[in-house]
């Protein structure tokens, strides 16, 4: 689920930001990508969209790289996730 998730991801970034997916691993979104502060916050609101969740100014804050995005969607689209599994998703 998260690889399903992680590949959605870097399509996004592909598609609307022109970065090369090979890139993306580790990444961050502003230091090495050159995305900007509202280029980022553009990119949340893709990812808002497309997994019809809201995100929350810490989560916003917290997200800055693909990992982040990947574990911090995945709490919102799998709420129900027992402690421990959530607790394994977080870095």
């Amino acid at each position: 689920m998260k690889t399903e998730l992680k590949d959605k991801l870097e399509k996004i970034l592909s598609n609307h930001f022109l970065v090369d997916a090979r890139k993306l691993k580790g990444s961050r979104y502003l230091e090495d990508l050159g995305i900007t502060l509202t280029e980022k916050k553009e990119l949340l609101n893709l990812f808002e969209d497309e997994f019809q969740i809201q995100l929350n100014e810490r989560d916003e804050r917290n997200i800055r790289t693909v990992r982040d995005t990947v574990n911090i969607l995945n709490q919102y689209l799998h709420p129900n996730a027992t402690i421990t599994q959530k607790s394994s998703l977080c870095i």
